[in-house]
């Protein structure tokens, strides 16, 4: 019998998400060992929260250190919670191990950067220089101001969530070491969540916003009028953007979107999920949303509502908010081809329309009616809490 080709063996292994199966894989035979090993190396997680965190550290710089093969595996990185100070030198002598790396996420909740040894800030700042490195993502976290002075410089991906600027204290014998490998801006997409703080914004703003000419995709939490204003501040910096996802606060006024500068854009998401005071009518959350004869280029739209952000007040077809405007203009939707609500509300009598739907779901059927034969190929889907899907 002819041996099974080891491009298939690797194709099989790479398919099964169970780590404990791989254990017995192993066993089937010599050539399953190698696609193993890269399978469940791929990513590992340090949790120092865990009363053994320190015994799994250590047998972890012992394994890499014996079997340094098996570094080269590791394409994941994350850390949640840091051990305690006493196992920081073991914990970056384990860092120090990786230049491989494709992802590196730091979930450090109440950590400050200045509490970290040298030799562990180091460690860190050496992940974050990883040639290969593609996707950052910082969660719960200070984030040092000389970080972002270069990160868009090392990384393709950025993710800052709940996530603070911190500058060291003046005392503080912390120093931040610039990674080598510095250069021209690589930042493609940038995902700035809730409660990034206005230092950070206010940095992001000085630092990033200069070189986001190539942002492909950008994610971005509305909470303030300061947000407002940094976000129109990164859309004028951008020239490829192709994608924009808007999480919007409904306490926020925020005027209409002027999406004519970004001919690139091509997908617009809108989401409307948390509550506020007051509360946004579904007139005002639509009015956001561009104009339909100002968005020629855009191929799908995605608009998100939760009825715990928004008023339950019924639509008026006689005062057509934002995207139902202009939509019999020969530009209205020339490369739409999806438009996707998707609607969490309960069906209560403020919405019950008489056909059983919601008035919002009977308000946009009525819009699509009057589209869909001039722009063939469309896709509309509603999707509400009772699963209708159309």
């Amino acid at each position: 019998m002819p041996p099974v080709p080891q491009e298939l063996i690797d194709a099989i292994v790479d398919e099964i998400d169970d780590r404990k199966a791989l254990s017995p894989t192993c066993l089937a035979a010599r050539t399953f060992v190698s696609p193993c090993q890269k399978r469940l190396f791929r990513g590992i997680h340090f949790v120092g929260y865990i009363s053994s965190s320190s015994e799994y550290t250590r047998r972890a710089a012992e394994l890499f250190a014996s079997s340094p093969h098996l570094r080269s595996h590791v394409r994941t990185l994350a850390m949640y919670e840091l051990p305690t100070a006493a196992d920081f030198p073991i914990l970056a002598q384990v860092l120090n191990m990786f230049r491989d790396l494709r992802i590196v996420q730091l979930n450090l909740t109440q950590v400050s950067w200045g509490m970290l040894s040298q030799d562990l800030s180091d460690a860190l700042m050496g992940l974050m220089g990883c040639p290969s490195l593609q996707c950052l993502a910082m969660r719960y976290c200070t984030v040092p101001a000389a970080l972002i002075s270069f990160v868009h410089t090392s990384v393709v991906d950025l993710v800052l969530h709940e996530a603070r600027v911190e500058s060291l204290s003046p005392h503080s014998s912390l120093l931040i070491k610039q990674p080598s490998n510095c250069g021209k801006s690589t930042l493609k997409r940038l995902q700035l969540g809730q409660n990034v703080g206005s230092e950070t914004l206010g940095s992001v703003s000085r630092n990033i916003t200069p070189h986001l000419s190539k942002l492909q995709r950008l994610g971005f939490d509305i909470r303030s009028d300061a947000d407002v204003s940094v976000l129109a501040s990164v859309l004028d910096a951008t020239e490829d953007l192709e994608r924009l996802t808007l999480c919007h606060e409904p306490n926020v006024d925020s005027a209409p979107l002027d999406i004519r500068k970004l001919p690139s854009l091509r997908v617009l998401e809108l989401r409307m999920l948390l509550g506020g005071s007051p509360k946004m009518t579904l007139a005002q959350v639509l009015s956001i949303v561009p104009r339909a004869d100002q968005i020629p280029h855009v191929e799908k739209i995605h608009i998100l509502l939760d009825s715990a952000a928004v008023v339950s007040v019924p639509l008026s077809a006689d005062d057509p908010p934002g995207l139902f405007m202009g939509i019999s203009s020969t530009k209205a939707f020339t490369c739409l081809t999806e438009l996707e609500f998707e609607l969490w509300f309960p069906l209560d009598e403020g919405y019950i329309a008489d056909d059983g739907r919601s008035a919002l779901t009977t308000y946009i059927l009525k819009f699509w009616e009057s589209v869909k034969s001039a722009r063939a190929g469309m896709r509309l889907s509603v999707l509400d809490l009772v699963g209708d899907d159309d």
